[in-house]
């Protein structure tokens, strides 16, 4: 398929959620290699994304990551006498779908090459092929585009020959450190085509988009069964995945298995990789300044057929079906309360208020009272350790706020609380979560507070309920493996928050209001400064009273005088019918048989319009008189 015919199937096909970065990073990486320069494939292909769903940020990001890939850096060789590949749209399939499970990724450290790296290749080798096989080195390149790709179809060698030779041979027939490359599986010699495989062992992968430490973090967490990791020498590592097919369409399935598994991950997938007689970087050399060396030789499970009985244990591995009566035999304990009356401990809480509302003063408060075992605005606590993810404020900002809270509450003692500062670090919830984790497995907090919200959302939108399923989905996980509670913090959207309720006044999707097992929202209250209605929507306990309360910086206080406030547009205000009827006989001078405008007659009354045209259609008579709606006009009549 020509690079052109790719860009315009894109361009005539809808893409659905789940494949459409990678569906746009295809179609930009062939405008590239089309010709198009970044700013014309922004332009061809940006309308066509946004129609998918695509944000612009990441669309534009996605673009920039095909156009940052080399054109040829891990080579195609399609066409003309260099060999025939697949097409990228061939059939990859026959295998039943993988199963899709996000795994714990976390930044691996890239490990410096081996004192003996030059000797890689042997160790390579050993590991990947029997001494009796022909492989393909391919050394002679040409220089494209400021990088060197190849230029021939390369030497075929035997392995044995080469384990014998000494390095320094290699090195001098190499004769260049603009690096080199090496077919991934055995070859006849005759030529270089996927015919030409002799045994269809490896498959590529690669990715050009995601960190190396992210990449090599996968590679390990997926246990994925590799001959070899390569250093690639530039911004990536080409991982050798042992699949031992039999033939070409076993290992055509046995590829778009592994794609599957490693898209769900978010890895990049370089699809051009899956031809058995792909190129890949050949270890031992220099390219440029940069060492192609071995970063791990034979390691995670030992063949494919493991690996797929593994990952589908690991990827399925939900619990088994109970019997009620097998749980009532048991009798479980229900989780220990941290807060009374509000949350228990590895459950989630959120705190929802509006901007510069005090919010991150109030969960420094809540930290404080629940690190000393201190009351909290009437509620008793159990004294735990706290840890506070600060992504927002300064390092040194935040802790003088920790001091003043500190010091208007009487408490001097803060060695049950601990402190993350992120701010500039800030990254989206699937990152964090595997780094949280295993950061506080072992220090028992009985909470984490993370704050804000937003600062952990990534490239999600906050109005999508998908992706805020996602985020919460993975602070259970925080919450399941460390057994502490999940406190966040979010902002209300805009308006007068009495005309919604508790649950709608969080910004973003309604997820927002449901996920959490405690939602306190701290409502600003009407013709009040710096004054609130703490409310809460419990899932494991009764909902309590309102509570007023006043910012008195640092701290919020109780204010008894606020507890039967309203809500700025607080629906709770009670319709009452008699004076309905007495605003209407004001306005009409006392004329029953008038019609009144209604955009006259509701101003006349403090009730939202809704809920009054509501109300009034549902009234009974008063007094005689019954009172009706006739298009944009209010009628009473006297009835008998």
């Amino acid at each position: 398929m020509s690079f052109q015919k790719i860009i315009d199937e894109y361009l005539n096909t809808p893409i659905f959620k789940g494949g459409r970065n990678h569906e746009l990073f295809k179609a930009a990486a062939a405008c590239k290699d089309e010709g198009y320069t970044q700013t014309q494939a922004e332009q061809a292909l940006l309308n066509k994304a946004q129609g998918d769903g695509l944000p612009y940020g990441e669309i534009m990001q996605t673009i920039r990551s095909a156009f940052d890939r080399p054109i040829s850096d891990a080579p195609r060789l399609e066409g003309g006498n260099i060999g025939v590949n697949l097409d990228w749209d061939d059939d990859l399939g026959g295998m039943l779908h993988a199963p899709k499970r996000k795994i714990e990724v976390y930044k691996a450290e890239i490990p410096p090459p081996s004192s003996t790296w030059e000797h890689d290749l042997k160790r390579l080798l050993s590991s990947g092929f029997n001494e009796n096989e022909k492989i393909c080195i391919v050394k002679d390149l040409m220089e494209r585009d400021g990088k060197h790709v190849p230029a021939s179809k390369g030497t075929t060698m035997s392995v044995g020959q080469l384990l014998e030779a000494p390095t320094e041979k290699l090195h001098e027939w190499i004769g260049h450190n603009n690096g080199a490359y090496m077919r991934i599986n055995p070859m006849d010699g005759q030529d270089v085509k996927d015919a030409n495989v002799t045994a269809f062992r490896h498959v590529l992968v690669e990715s050009d988009t995601l960190p190396m430490e992210e990449q090599l973090s996968i590679y390990r967490e997926l246990q994925l069964p590799v001959s070899g990791l390569i250093h690639s020498g530039g911004k990536s590592i080409h991982a050798w995945v042992r699949v031992e097919a039999e033939n070409i369409d076993q290992y055509k399935k046995r590829c778009a298995y592994i794609y599957e598994i490693l898209e769900t991950q978010g890895f990049e997938i370089d699809h051009s990789n899956k031809n058995p007689s792909r190129l890949s970087r050949l270890v031992g050399v220099m390219r440029g300044t940069q060492q192609q060396y071995l970063i791990a030789d034979r390691s995670g499970q030992p063949d494919f057929e493991t690996w797929v009985q593994w990952w589908e244990k690991k990827a399925t591995d939900l619990p088994d079906i109970e019997s009620f009566d097998s749980i009532k035999a048991e009798d479980p304990d229900l989780d220990p309360v941290l807060i009374d009356g509000m949350l228990r401990q590895g459950h989630k809480m959120l705190i929802g208020g509006p901007s510069k509302a005090g919010k991150t003063f109030w969960l420094i408060n809540l930290a404080l009272s629940l690190q000393a075992g201190r009351p909290f605005f009437g509620f008793g606590v159990k004294e735990s350790s706290v840890l506070i993810v600060n992504f927002e404020i300064a390092r040194s900002s935040f802790y003088n706020r920790v001091l003043e809270v500190g010091k208007k509450l009487g408490i001097n003692d803060y060695s049950n609380l601990d402190v993350w500062n992120l701010r500039g670090k800030s990254a989206g919830i699937e990152e964090l979560a595997p780094q949280i984790i295993r950061k506080i497995k072992d220090r028992k907090y009985g909470a984490v507070i993370l704050d804000p919200a937003y600062k952990m959302m990534g490239q999600r939108d906050e109005n999508n309920a998908g992706d805020i399923t996602s985020m919460m989905n993975y602070l259970d996980q925080i919450a399941v493996q460390t057994g502490c509670s999940i406190i966040i913090a979010a902002h209300f959207s805009k308006g007068k928050q009495g005309e919604k309720s508790p649950t709608d006044r969080i910004s973003g999707s309604g997820v927002f209001g449901r996920d959490p097992d405690a939602i306190i929202t701290m409502s600003e209250i009407k013709d009040e400064q710096n004054a609130y209605l703490l409310e809460g929507v419990l899932r494991e306990f009764p909902a309590f009273d309102p509570i007023g309360i006043r910012f008195d910086w640092p701290i919020h206080v109780i204010d008894d005088s606020l507890k039967d406030a309203q809500v700025d547009g607080d629906l709770k205000k009670k319709i009452n019918d008699q004076d309905i009827y007495d605003s209407f006989l004001t306005l009409s001078g006392g004329d029953m048989n008038q019609s009144l405008y209604w955009k006259d007659f509701k101003k006349s009354i403090d009730i939202p319009e809704q809920k009054l045209k509501k109300h009034i259609m549902s009234m009974k008579p008063y007094e005689g008189l019954q009172m009706s709606l006739n298009g944009g006009m209010v009628v009473l009549k006297e009835v008998h």
